[in-house]
């Protein structure tokens, strides 16, 4: 039997060796591992305790229907002043720029924040098979009956040095995924 420190080692290990592979899915595995961590980096970033981290957040929906893309998290300060929008890349291939028009469409539509909650609302009442899912999402922004609101809306991207100058000329904030998944596998692995 392995011992917890030796099961995490053989995990990063397995990660690492995997993500080698050209269909490997290296992302949506090494997520939980950041996710675990986005609140001691959105501290470091934005100096603001963090404590709603939503993941798959609905960031733009098709017109005249409900199919939408995601935006990789959606962190909510304490104060609830700061929302960040929050898009990590693993890979310094896979930059969408379709994703960076969303993200500064979100950044510049007034009341960007109470739509999306209004248009995540219609979803929970159409209950059908994604109403639970949709009502839960909403309990996380509607507090007492009171939709948060944000006053300050910002993207961040986590994402390989390999893009830094593309994220950047977008005024995002950029956040060294290379560094942080270091620091993530010593902190598990050594504690």
């Amino acid at each position: 039997m392995c011992s917890n420190n030796e099961w995490l080692k053989k995990i990063f290990a397995l990660l690492d060796d995997n993500k080698k592979y050209p269909k490997y899915q290296f992302e949506r595995r090494a997520d939980i591992y950041v996710n675990l961590f986005l609140p001691e980096i959105l501290k470091t970033e934005f100096n603001e305790e963090f404590d709603l981290i939503i993941p798959e957040f609905p960031l733009k929906y098709a017109e005249k229907t409900d199919h939408c893309s995601n935006m990789d998290y959606l962190a909510i300060s304490k104060s609830t002043k700061l929302a960040v929008l929050i898009e990590l890349k693993t890979d310094s291939k896979s930059l969408d720029l379709d994703q960076v028009d969303n993200y500064h469409t979100a950044l510049t539509t007034e009341n960007w924040f109470r739509n999306t909650v209004g248009r995540l609302q219609a979803c929970a009442a159409k209950n059908d098979e994604y109403a639970v899912s949709y009502t839960y999402l909403l309990s996380k922004l509607v507090v007492g009956g009171k939709t948060l609101s944000p006053e300050r809306l910002e993207v961040m991207y986590i994402a390989p040095d390999k893009i830094k100058a593309r994220i950047i000329g977008n005024k995002y904030r950029f956040v060294s995924f290379d560094n942080w998944w270091r620091t993530i596998k010593a902190t598990l692995i050594d504690g």
